[in-house]
């Protein structure tokens, strides 16, 4: 992370050249907060992505959602949530669910192009 020094390693959870994801297992629907926003943002300058965002479970529909633009050095923010099946008594179908719920993610974070 330092040019010199004993710094850690800079890890997102998801990353390509061009976009960071960081997973976040808390609700963050209304807003990013202050630190993981603060998170984010130094992935995006670090790794010198165009987009950075956090993925979060949902009990609604997988969303993305651009929170803007920064000033300075550029980049976009954004949150995108990905939905848990609730009340599901049949593991088999919980499985199929969270499937429908991954190919949703992929398929809206598939928008940009990721390289």
């Amino acid at each position: 992370m330092y040019q010199k020094g004993n710094a850690g390693q800079v890890r997102p959870d998801f990353y390509s050249p061009k976009m960071v994801i960081d997973a976040k297992y808390k609700d963050c629907q209304e807003r990013i907060k202050r630190e993981d926003r603060f998170q984010i943002i130094s992935y995006l300058h670090y790794l010198n992505a165009e987009k950075a965002g956090i993925v979060y479970p949902s009990i609604k529909n997988t969303e993305y959602k651009s929170e803007g633009i920064l000033k300075g050095m550029g980049g976009e923010i954004f949150k995108q949530s990905i939905k848990i099946p609730q009340n599901i008594d049949d593991y088999g179908k919980f499985v199929e669910e969270m499937k429908e719920s991954e190919t949703d993610f992929l398929e809206s974070v598939g928008k940009f192009k990721l390289d």
